[in-house]
């Protein structure tokens, strides 16, 4: 197998970081009885096994190319498509049936507030996905990009971590905030400067933080809520 090219090995174990804070997250939230959902809801576990699926796929793929394994690596990535629509559609209906339960509540908030927090996952996840697709020419672009993708779309396993162990929530955005740094810091290490899709992978998870806490409680977001999942 060929030697790991340089900046490589980032990639690889943040991806192990990623997927290990995935599992742990929803390991234990089941094993504590705080999930949000309980994995003998078929919806539940079909979603926690493609969720799973995609974060072993960021493992194995810079594996492929470290190997220079370019063949399998493209076959994969359009296998990743699948994964892709699956983790929307699936996010989608979770969010529907949460929203149909009275206590659904995150962060607080009401029903209608709450799902804003996995509407603007879902959006984040698809915007940086496609822009990920789009520069598969890019290397640099494109490695970043499918790494950002996971990270769009953590915050529901993350949460689950440090609840689970009793954490303030502002630890949540603290975990968040760390993995955005370690992608900076990897960028001024290897370009000396910030990366453009990181740029833009932090710009969106700024402004879905301001939607959250601004635009979530209000009557606009009460009446886009009842349209999506009423």
């Amino acid at each position: 197998m060929a030697s790991i090219k340089a900046g490589e090995p980032f990639y690889q174990r943040m991806a192990i970081v990623l997927t290990a804070i995935v599992i742990a997250g929803f390991g234990s939230a089941q094993l504590t009885g705080t999930a949000f959902g309980s994995l003998a809801n078929p919806l539940i576990l079909a979603h926690g096994t493609v969720f799973l699926g995609w974060y072993v796929l960021l493992i194995v793929q810079p594996r492929l190319i470290a190997g220079g394994n370019w063949a399998l690596h493209k076959r994969l990535g359009m296998i990743s498509l699948a994964f892709a629509a699956l983790i929307v559609a699936l996010g989608y209906w979770i969010t529907r049936e949460a929203y149909a339960r009275p206590e659904f509540s995150i962060a607080g908030m009401d029903g209608a507030g709450s799902t804003i927090f996995p509407v603007t996952d879902i959006i984040n996840f698809v915007i940086i996905y496609a822009l990920a697709f789009w520069n598969r020419k890019n290397a640099q672009a494109h490695k970043r990009l499918m790494l950002l993708a996971g990270l769009m779309m953590l915050d529901p396993a993350a949460a689950r971590l440090v609840l689970s162990f009793g954490g303030p929530p502002p630890v949540i955005m603290a975990l968040h905030l760390a993995l955005y740094a370690a992608f900076f810091v990897h960028d001024w290490k290897m370009q000396k400067r910030p990366h453009w899709a990181t740029v833009t992978a932090f710009s969106l998870f700024v402004l879905a933080m301001i939607a959250k806490f601004t635009i979530a409680g209000g009557p606009w977001w009460a009446n886009v809520t009842a349209r999506l999942f009423g």
